[in-house]
């Protein structure tokens, strides 16, 4: 690949807003040809590569998956070998990164000089791209019990409200930057995995974002939120939804306590 696909960009973002907000699955010949597209991407390790040029994409990579099986690709053999080389390319503190940056590579166009540029693994995990990763383990019912997805979301709490460790993102005001369907890894987005997963609700990380979010809750009920442009237009309604849900997750059939 000679540059961005950005054929890659937004298929992925439409076939997102396909599956997120208006429940499609692959009976629908538009998300099936989204997902056959996405997937006629994917290299012969496994992992999907476009956006990055021919660089590793792991967030990219999750973010496709995730939408492929929740329309329905779960047991697709693609699917499950996409998996298998997230799984390989892994950090060892148990998260992800993207490759080209634990390398120490700063620009696409430095990237694209050098080919194809291997994980350090012995390097840290960056929290808003393991957050992506995540997002896709939750959703798969072969991964979302396993230990890596456990792993992944210790460290992942573990990083709320903090700082990443890689130029990308790193201000801890991005965790508080919204989007839905979800874009990076926000406050919202992680309490969703972490309910997911079933994480305790009086985990300590996990009531520190809850009282963070009930912060933000106006007299009408609503949530006042800073939206990312990645977002729809309604995101405001959407990422309220999203917190209740992970609440009622949480909770069970219980409301949420004032």
């Amino acid at each position: 690949m000679l540059g961005e696909n950005y054929e890659h960009l937004e298929t992925y973002r439409n076939l997102s807003i396909l599956v997120e907000c208006y429940g499609l699955t692959r009976d629908h010949p538009g998300s099936a040809a989204a997902v056959e597209y996405l997937l006629s991407l994917q290299s012969d390790e496994g992992d999907i590569r476009g956006i990055y040029a021919d660089q590793y994409s792991p967030n990219y990579t999750a973010a496709s998956l995730e939408m492929m099986v929740k329309a329905g690709y779960a047991n697709d053999p693609r699917v499950l070998k996409a998996y298998e080389r997230l799984l390989s390319i892994r950090m060892d503190d148990g998260g992800w990164a993207i490759p080209m940056r634990t390398a120490g590579v700063m620009t696409l166009k430095e990237a694209m000089a050098k080919g194809t540029v291997r994980p350090v693994l012995s390097r840290p995990s960056s929290h808003w791209c393991t957050g992506i990763v995540l997002r896709a383990m939750a959703a798969h019912p072969r991964y979302d019990r396993s230990v890596e997805a456990v792993e992944a979301a210790m460290f992942l709490k573990s990083r709320m409200f903090k700082a990443d460790p890689y130029t990308d993102r790193r201000a801890p005001s991005h965790w508080v930057g919204f989007s839905y369907p979800f874009w990076y890894t926000d406050i919202v987005s992680a309490l969703d995995m972490l309910s997911r997963l079933e994480m305790p609700f009086d985990d300590p990380d996990v009531s520190r974002a809850v009282m963070f979010m009930k912060a933000l809750q106006q007299d009408d009920g609503s949530f006042k939120l800073e939206l990312l442009r990645s977002g729809r237009p309604d995101g405001q309604r959407w990422v309220s939804l999203a917190f209740c849900r992970s609440m009622r997750r949480f909770h069970g059939h219980k409301l949420l306590e004032s």
